[in-house]
């Protein structure tokens, strides 16, 4: 199902996996997540990082349920001699180095790593070729102001202007068929 990036919550995917649909959202909404954000493995529930880039099981893992992230704490020494360090960026203390992750940037880090692939490219490209047709209906038949009153004239009228639509579209595809037929290079 391919959608606006308004419909990319993490309710509407779930809602989505529990009927087996894949939702993709084509805009995404609102600032970029870091990259590093898709690599941390979470628990189910979604209140503990199991696991780092790196590999490395935190020392400690909880929610902070004023800002909704998930704090994991790895060992100081760990993080020192990570690779992944200037991506992470944790807040060391003295024995351990802390990690701040939401629940919602990982999903996000996922999404924007699926939006480079060819996958996504044809998918968002399909939703576009659907939304021209209301954009079509509105401004070359002007489908926001009918000139009738009443439901079932109403819908006569708009009939007529997706009859009208479809049969342009039919001569358009007639003409250029009559263009390949013409050409010697292509037969």
């Amino acid at each position: 199902l391919v959608t606006d990036g308004a419909y990319s919550s993490e309710a509407n995917r779930q809602l989505a996996d529990d009927k087996n649909i894949d939702l993709v959202t084509t805009d995404l909404l609102g600032r970029d997540a870091r990259d590093i954000c898709a690599e941390f493995q979470f628990s189910e529930d979604g209140t503990r990082i199991l696991l780092c880039p790196a590999g490395n099981q935190p020392k400690s893992s909880s929610i902070v349920k004023s800002t909704g992230k998930v704090r994991a704490s790895f060992p100081k020494n760990k993080c020192e001699n990570c690779p992944y360090k200037d991506q992470c960026k944790p807040k060391t203390s003295n024995k351990t180095s802390a990690v701040y992750i939401s629940k919602g940037s990982h999903e996000r880090a996922k999404a924007q790593r699926f939006t480079g692939t060819w996958q996504f490219k044809f998918l968002s490209k399909v939703r576009n070729g659907v939304e021209t047709i209301p954009s079509t209906l509105r401004r070359k038949y002007n489908i926001d102001t009918m000139p009738v009153r009443g439901r079932i004239r109403m819908k006569h009228l708009f009939g007529f202007k997706i009859g009208a639509l479809n049969f342009r579209k039919l001569l358009k595809y007639l003409g250029s068929l009559e263009k390949c037929a013409l050409n010697p290079e292509i037969a």
